[in-house]
């Protein structure tokens, strides 16, 4: 397991909830719009290791619950769309454009 988990640390900009989840900007509390980090790896083509790195960028907002993730999915479209064309391609075809959710 990675260390970088535990090196994430909210944000200023980060409000917590009664419940001890915590929240940026307008996000929805609708948990059907939040996948798991290994599932936000396998939507974007990348290694789970790259959603954390990605996390403590802020490249993409999520919820944490306990010393869970739960990863914002239009964050992750908004990433796919604005992401640098820049580096070597990918290895695997990314499955957020396909309609498939998980």
């Amino acid at each position: 397991m990675s260390n970088r988990k535990h090196s994430i640390r909210s944000k200023s900009r980060t409000s917590s909830h009664a419940d001890g989840a915590t929240t940026k900007g307008a996000m929805s509390r609708d948990l059907n719009q939040y996948v798991t980090t290994k599932q936000a790896a396998v939507l974007l083509g990348v290694v789970p290791d790259h959603v954390y790195r990605l996390l403590e960028g802020e490249k993409i907002q999520a919820l944490r619950l306990g010393h869970e993730w739960l990863i914002y999915v239009p964050s992750l479209e908004k990433y796919q769309v604005t992401k640098s064309k820049r580096g070597r391609p990918a290895s695997g075809t990314p499955q957020l454009g396909n309609g498939n959710s998980a």
